[in-house]
């Protein structure tokens, strides 16, 4: 049966969106969803799959059956060393076969995972274990992590420090050739008090002892938000909240084939996106995963080459940068793309499926909502420049971004707004914070939507990038879509900057395409009559700054922060 998309009226006599009673295209929208530890997700597909490689990296091959033995070892000297339910364990490590098992041992014995972002200063490392109070630190012995990690076991921000060996992980030929080409990376291994190897850590072959888990309620993740927008704080993610979006996830895509599929991990596994979409969601249906340690164009298409990846999710920039490539060919084994992060350009989206064949949908979620609450139909024609519909089980509205206890009218922008399975319980010790976040028990985004008559929803911008010239509002994300169509713009980022007669005004940092030269002077000026065109007078940019690059956060998505901080 096709689904319905219904339009109720709240008591606001205004209506909110979700999908119900029967399918669309193909996607079950009418069996309950999910709600069961995140854990089990490995040991169901460790027996229905025991020898489909689980994990690949850098060639180096684990099967289900052997990443599940590593999980159980690492759970039960985790109990063994003292871990109680729900103490934090932090990750600190690159995409590898580490992650994976650590993940889900540590959910296994009753921990709370805490992800950490290896790149992160030092002084952002202490403070968010600091705030997590972990139990145990989990890093390489690189150079780029090691430090840090040690320093928050120095500052008594966890009690246990485990260092597993970069070379250890590798393949023969790799373990031998590393610290010959790369010995600079590896650090030396201190000796403080409460430092661990994973070597050591693993030796035992006993079971852990059975956790009695409540999804619910039970914390599985400590996500701490990006900060690009203020203080991060840790969204407090249940184990219902995330088996929850694996479900609504896999169910989208309902040509998936169960233990058929190669997902390429690019994405880094410690944001909520990767964690989710890539990891868990591979785990679920038994998907071999190819773990890349960063984004690297080179060895992206060694590995299609080799593994022929079935799926593929990324950013609208790693989908643009691998479309240019002369190899982009290579991309013809991939069935699906989702891009998440960033609004997905059309001009992208078309390039990039003229080259692989591929579908290339764009979805949106937010670290609050595990993530995932939007995409566009994969088995049936999308709306580009929209986020799609809600996943199954997912309400939205649309609420007013001055008042949010009154919905908008029906074509007007308000603030969207998610109830759902996959919403947090709240933020790590924030209960301002959490009560902040949410009207009515809808999830507030912060960011401003509008929504057609079938419920597809189109994002205009976030509430805190609004700028406000001369009293009018203007959202960058209108004046970043005029420039970004331009065939001379690769990436464009929109802020206000202060005026004295108007309070602020717009300004726009352009990379332009490499491949474009001669007089920039000219093409500034030539973009800026053009602009005059498109947009109202209170909208246009001041001016126009190009830039070589444009500030980027760790998984490709633009970052105002710093221009902010510029100006």
């Amino acid at each position: 049966m096709v689904a319905r998309l219904l339009k109720r009226t709240p008591s606001a006599m205004l209506p909110d969106w979700d999908l119900r009673d029967g399918e669309l295209d193909g996607v079950d929208v009418a069996t309950p969803i999910a709600s069961h530890p995140v854990n089990e997700l490995l040991w169901n597909s460790a027996e229905i799959y025991p020898d489909r490689v689980c994990v690949d990296f850098l060639g180096k091959t684990h099967s289900y059956r052997a990443m599940a033995n590593l999980a159980d070892h690492i759970a039960f000297a985790l109990q063994e060393r003292g871990l109680q339910k729900g103490d934090r364990v932090g990750i600190m490590l690159p995409n590898c076969h580490y992650f994976v098992a650590f993940y889900y041992g540590i959910l296994k014995a009753g921990g709370v995972v805490v992800n950490f972002n290896p790149l992160q200063s030092e002084r952002d490392v202490l403070a968010q274990a600091g705030d997590a109070d972990c139990f145990a630190m989990v890093t390489l012995d690189l150079v780029a992590t090691l430090p840090k990690a040690l320093a928050c076991l120095r500052a008594e921000h966890t009690q246990k420090l485990i260092i597993c060996s970069m070379t250890e992980g590798l393949d023969f030929a790799k373990r031998l050739l590393f610290p010959m080409l790369k010995g600079k990376e590896l650090a030396d291994i201190p000796s403080d008090k409460g430092v661990v190897l994973f070597r050591e850590l693993i030796t035992s072959q006993n079971k852990p002892k059975p956790v009695d888990i409540n999804p619910e309620e039970d914390l599985a993740v400590l996500q701490y938000t990006g900060g690009t927008t203020g203080q991060p704080k840790g969204a407090m993610l249940t184990h219902a909240n995330l088996s929850a979006n694996t479900d609504q996830l896999t169910r989208w895509y309902p040509a998936w084939k169960p233990g058929g599929e190669v997902m390429l991990g690019v994405l880094p596994l410690f944001h909520v996106f990767a964690m989710t979409v890539v990891m868990n969601g591979a785990v679920a249906k038994g998907a071999s995963m190819v773990l890349l340690p960063k984004f690297d164009p080179k060895m992206v298409f060694a590995s299609l080459k080799r593994t022929k990846p079935t799926l593929f999710p990324g950013v609208p920039a790693l989908f643009q940068s691998l479309a240019k490539s002369p190899k982009a060919p290579l991309l013809q084994s991939v069935n699906l793309c989702i891009s998440g992060g960033a609004a997905l350009p059309l001009a992208v989206k078309q390039e990039f499926e003229k080259v692989s064949g591929a579908i290339l949908i764009e979805g949106y979620g937010l670290t609050e909502a595990s993530p995932v609450t939007h995409c566009n139909p994969v088995m049936a024609d999308g709306r580009t420049g929209t986020i799609g519909r809600p996943l199954p089980g997912t309400q939205f509205c649309l609420r007013d971004k001055d008042d949010p206890s009154n919905l908008v009218p029906p074509g007007a922008a308000g603030e969207l707004c998610i109830k759902g399975p996959q919403v947090m319980k709240g933020y790590w010790k924030r209960p301002d914070d959490t009560k902040a976040s949410f009207v009515d028990g809808w999830l507030r985004t912060g960011d401003v939507a509008m929504v057609d008559e079938d419920g597809y929803a189109s994002i205009i911008d976030r509430i805190k990038d609004l700028i406000i010239v001369s009293g009018f509002n203007v959202y960058p994300r209108m004046v970043e879509d005029a420039i970004q169509a331009f065939d001379e713009v690769e990436a464009v980022s929109v802020i206000g900057v202060p005026d004295q007669a108007r309070g602020e005004v717009p300004k726009a940092f352009i990379k332009l395409r490499d491949d474009v030269t001669g007089d920039f002077e000219a093409i500034k000026s030539s973009m800026l009559e053009r602009l005059r065109a498109e947009l109202e007078p209170h909208q246009m940019p001041r001016s126009l700054e190009f830039r070589d690059e444009l500030p980027r956060t760790m998984v490709g998505k633009l970052s105002k922060k710093e221009l902010r901080a510029e100006s």
